[in-house]
């Protein structure tokens, strides 16, 4: 496990245009696995144990997915484990707290009916007053799909169907407020080759990603 991995932190943007800098607020958190495994909420799914397994094997503990809430916590989401086929979201209650060094105060799970797959990205998008999810299986291969979710822990989330990912990784997205809404959605294509190499190993000025526009 690399060292700079399982840190919980928060960051501020400084300045504008092409002049951006990122900051760090607070301080990293690092117990944030340890609260996960110690919940007794979540003592079912033997986070403890997924998290002895890498992440991108079956059954390991994988955390890729964070949005803010309108009220404040935070939604942490996994890509695995998927116990009993749903993805799991966990909320952070009091994520400024954690930052300023206090413990983590852990909400009740969430389980989400997503295909099979777990969470690669969620993001609140107020102007639709919906979550926008972006499900892929836990391990390398398989296939994505997008989902609208109402945020309402008992309600099932809703296919975006009409949307085509293959070729790509999504990983990440970041909501436009349009109108029209749009989701502007990263692939990540590290493992990509670019002649006898993978992007990831290319020299840092030579690495790229793909991006693809989606209207809600």
């Amino acid at each position: 496990m690399r060292s700079g991995r399982r840190r919980f932190f928060a960051t501020q943007i400084n300045g504008a245009g092409e002049a951006v800098e990122l900051s760090v607020v607070g301080k990293p958190y690092r117990k944030l696995v340890r609260d996960l495994t110690r919940l007794p909420a979540l003592k079912a799914y033997k986070l403890g144990d997924a998290a002895k397994i890498p992440p991108k094997e079956p059954g390991g503990l994988n955390i890729e997915g964070l949005a803010a809430t309108p009220d404040g916590p935070l939604l942490i989401g996994l890509r695995g484990p998927i116990p009993d086929g749903k993805a799991l979201l966990i909320p952070l209650n009091n994520p400024q707290e954690v930052v300023a060094g206090k413990s983590a105060r852990l909400g009740a799970p969430i389980l989400l009916a997503l295909g099979g797959r777990g969470v690669r990205s969620i993001d609140y998008v107020p102007a639709l007053g919906q979550y926008i999810i972006m499900a892929g299986a836990a391990g390398i291969s398989g296939k994505f799909q997008m989902y609208r979710w109402s945020g309402v822990a008992d309600e099932d989330p809703v296919a975006v169907n009409g949307e085509n990912f293959s070729g790509l990784q999504p990983e990440a997205m970041i909501a436009y407020p349009g109108p029209p809404v749009r989701m502007l959605v990263f692939s990540d294509d590290g493992t990509r080759e670019k002649g006898s190499l993978m992007c990831k190993d290319l020299p840092v000025g030579q690495r790229r990603f793909r991006t693809l526009w989606i209207t809600l």
